[in-house]
């Protein structure tokens, strides 16, 4: 494959040469968008069996390229590192393919321990703990710190902590509508979320139609167990979150005060109830609060990002 052209361009790269990357997408495009200002082209391998950008989610940044094509037949030359996002589902793609091509994998943990995995409400992951301790990249990256603690018995190589990033948006929109739901959820469990929509006339945030605008919304139903950049970002328009309990949204949301937790669809058919008789607008402003603290320092982001970068460039690397 492609071996000779990444060894030459690990040995001969400057320190401040823009660095390519290859990637999957698997539910990211949020996080990945906030790429959008480090130095690096990202190119996301689109195939079967892989997850599709979904354009309705969030727009392809200008340093974020389609990859259709197998890699030995996209004409691109010289590459610098894999990038994974979570220890299932397409780890050991991104592994594979950082041994044949011969470079550094660097992993993304969105989630802890706990949960293994990013996933949507109701679903939970199949591994057991001791198959995916081994699943860590030359580089890993934490969302949090609790996250990193938590695999901390398997992680080797360079491990930092970049807490995500949004943009704390201007909130000053009229409230038009109640309730918007994400509704990315495995077909067993959509059917629920789908009634519990037309039940309450709630909008329903992806599929085939544009992205709704959040900051138009109270109340927003995250409908995975951890909190993602879409949740983040509803926080930041002064949305109302409602999300499922699980040890990660536990982790960032105290019920009651800066979002709401569900425990199950009855639980959110409740809290729904009660989020349409005006309860609960008041914690709007420490959900923003929270995000204006934690989440809102575009140039750390970027500079933690780019010291990752950095530790790519400066090193030789090849698979053994």
């Amino acid at each position: 494959m492609l071996i000779t052209p990444n060894i030459i361009r690990s040995a001969t790269r400057g320190s401040k040469d823009r660095l390519k990357c290859l990637s999957v997408c698997r539910e990211n495009e949020k996080y990945l968008s906030t790429l959008s200002d480090i130095n690096c082209d990202i190119y996301i391998l689109l195939a079967d069996g892989l997850s599709e950008w979904k354009p309705t989610i969030s727009k392809m940044p200008q340093n974020v390229f389609a990859l259709r094509k197998a890699v030995e037949h996209s004409g691109l030359v010289g590459f610098d590192f894999i990038m994974c996002h979570g220890r299932l589902h397409e780890f050991d793609f991104a592994y594979s393919l950082s041994n044949a091509l011969h470079l550094p994998l660097v992993t993304v943990d969105h989630v802890s321990e706990k949960v293994k995995q990013k996933l949507p409400f109701g679903a939970s992951a199949k591994a057991e703990t001791n198959d995916i301790l081994p699943r860590v990249g030359d580089i890993n990256i934490s969302n949090s710190n609790e996250i990193k603690d938590s695999w901390n018995s398997s992680t080797y190589g360079i491990s930092i902590t970049i807490p995500p990033y949004v943009t704390a948006a201007n909130v000053e929109n009229e409230k038009q509508h109640k309730i918007i739901i994400d509704n990315n959820l495995p077909a067993h469990f959509a059917g629920q979320i789908e009634a519990l929509a037309n039940e309450f006339g709630c909008a329903v945030r992806f599929g085939e139609a544009a992205e709704a605008d959040i900051s138009e919304f109270e109340f927003y139903v995250n409908t995975w167990n951890n909190i993602d950049n879409k949740t983040l970002e509803a926080m930041a328009c002064g949305c109302v979150t409602l999300s499922p309990r699980s040890p990660e949204n536990e982790a960032v949301i105290t019920d009651g005060e800066n979002g709401l937790l569900f425990g199950d669809i009855d639980d959110l058919r409740r809290i729904i109830k009660e989020c349409l008789e005006d309860k609960h607008q008041h914690i709007a402003a420490n959900a923003r609060q929270f995000i204006i603290d934690n989440h809102s320092n575009k140039e750390e982001f970027d500079k933690k990002w780019n010291q990752v970068l950095s530790f790519v460039s400066n090193s030789f690397f090849t698979r053994k």
